[in-house]
This record gives C-alpha cells, sequence and structure tokens, in this order.
C-alpha cells in the first residue's frame, strides 16, 4: 500500500491492505503508525465514515497520535474496530464504535489487542457471537506469556509472544478445514511498524514462519515508500527499539476453500 492525500498534510504511507480495502496497518512519513483490528457492535450499520476509510485518512493527514486521535473522534462512525496508534512519543488505543471513541488503558506498559472491545460501554453491546470466546482467550494467554517473562526490548522480542501451537489459543492461526466457510481462520502476515524509522516490515506468514521466510520492508521516507527483501530478522545495523515505540501484529483472515485445501 502506498498513498498520499488529505488535505491537512501529503503524509506518505506505507504497509498492508487487502484487495479493495483502502487502509488498514501502516506507518506513515511523519513517523505515525496504525495498527487495525476489526470489532462488532449490535448497532453496527450503514452510514457514516467506514472504519477502513477513517484508517487511510488518519496516516495521510495526521502528524502524530495527538492529531490522529483528533480526526478519529471527529469522524461520524457507524462501524467498530480499534485503532493501536504510535507515535515517536506516544500510544493510544482506541475502541471505535457507533456509541463513541474510548481510550484503553495499557497493562504494564503494553497494548494488547485481539478482537472484542476493552472499553466498558461498547461491549455491554458487542456482538459476541463473532468472535468471542476465541478473541479473548487469545489475549489472556499472550498478557499471561507476557507477564511472566522479562520485557521485550525490541520488536523481535515481541513477536516471540505470538508464536502458539496445539492445545493453545490460535493466536498463530492455522486454517481448520473441519470449519464451516467463514470460520478457517488463519495468520496470513505478521507486521511490525516502527515509527523511528518510517519502516513496516511484513513477513508473508505467521509468527512460526520467522527465519525461514524473508520480511519485506517498506518504508515511508520523502522519496515515497520503498520496498526491499530482508532476511528472517531485522536488518543489521538497525537502532533496537523499545516495545512502547513499536507495534507487532499477526494478521488473521478467513482463508477462501481453494487455499485451505477444501473444495
Amino acid at each position: 500500500m502506498a498513498h498520499a492525500g488529505g488535505a491537512r498534510r501529503q503524509a506518505r504511507c506505507a504497509g498492508l491492505t487487502e484487495n479493495g480495502i483502502l487502509g488498514k496497518i501502516g506507518v506513515n512519513s511523519a513517523g505515525l503508525a496504525l495498527h487495525f483490528n476489526i470489532l462488532g457492535h449490535a448497532l453496527d450499520g450503514t452510514g457514516g465514515v467506514p472504519v477502513h476509510v477513517l484508517a487511510a485518512i488518519v496516516p495521510a493527514e495526521a502528524g502524530s497520535v495527538a492529531e490522529a486521535v483528533e480526526i478519529v473522534r471527529g469522524a461520524p462512525l457507524a462501524s467498530s474496530g480499534s485503532f493501536a496508534l504510535l507515535d515517536g512519543t506516544d500510544t493510544v488505543l482506541l475502541d471505535l464504535s457507533p456509541v463513541g471513541v474510548f481510550p484503553v488503558r495499557s497493562g504494564g506498559g503494553t497494548f494488547v489487542r485481539t478482537n472484542h472491545f476493552l472499553t466498558p460501554t461498547p461491549a455491554a453491546d458487542e456482538k459476541t457471537w463473532l468472535y468471542q470466546p476465541d478473541s479473548g482467550e487469545r489475549r489472556d494467554f499472550v498478557r499471561a506469556r507476557l507477564a511472566a517473562a522479562p520485557p521485550p526490548v525490541t520488536p523481535d522480542d515481541l513477536v516471540g509472544f505470538l508464536v502458539t501451537g496445539k492445545g493453545e489459543p490460535p493466536v498463530t492461526c492455522l486454517p481448520d478445514p473441519d470449519e464451516p466457510l467463514g470460520r478457517r481462520w488463519a495468520s496470513l502476515a505478521t507486521v511490525v511498524l516502527e515509527p523511528a524509522t518510517r519502516a513496516a516490515r511484513i513477513l508473508d506468514g505467521t509468527p512460526a514462519d520467522i527465519g525461514t521466510r524473508d520480511w519485506r520492508v517498506l518504508t515511508a521516507g520523502r522519496s515515497g515508500p520503498a520496498a526491499a527483501r530482508a532476511p528472517g530478522r531485522a536488518p543489521a545495523g538497525r537502532p533496537p527499539v523499545r516495545s512502547r515505540s513499536a507495534g507487532v501484529r499477526a494478521r488473521r483472515r478467513s482463508r477462501p476453500p481453494g487455499i485451505t485445501g477444501r473444495p
């Protein structure tokens, strides 16, 4: 993904989205990063600014977390999602819904986000049948791992907390061919956003694939996004970026039947 837009500024953006979706996950040339998660509320409907459109507007027009929050709060919303916003000095996690925008408190300086509301007002009318109990189990599992381990220092340290196996909540998710269409969830990409370097590192695979596949490194510099292949860990010579100023995401999606191997 690479686009420029907005009357406020012409920020360059680099990141990951899907066919037909304007924005989802990325970092801009001002050093603002955005992670997106889908949520479900009983009042979700048509009208307003779709959350995926807002995910494109924010990095195109905002130069800081404060500016991004201002844009989000000023948008009429008729659908739900979550934005994790981070720049070089600040990090904010927001629940977005038709009933308002609500900040989420961090746990021990780290935000862990899956696919359910983390604030009480929108959670009261959540579509729990969409992603629960799976979403809560995944979040609790990662939080327990973080609590039992030394604090992560680099983005690569964070990625390791997302690797799961048989008998564990599917943070690293593989498609189950026995599930009906629309429920064969899979982790399709792993994304690391680093505001300090205006870089998005994207792995075509799950966190468990790190070391066996190459990262694609996208940068949102003044000269426009550039893409390059990098080995399984961060490129040599990159200074460590502490976890409060980096975001890590394993992107989950239901695979179509042809990819899962079931007709």
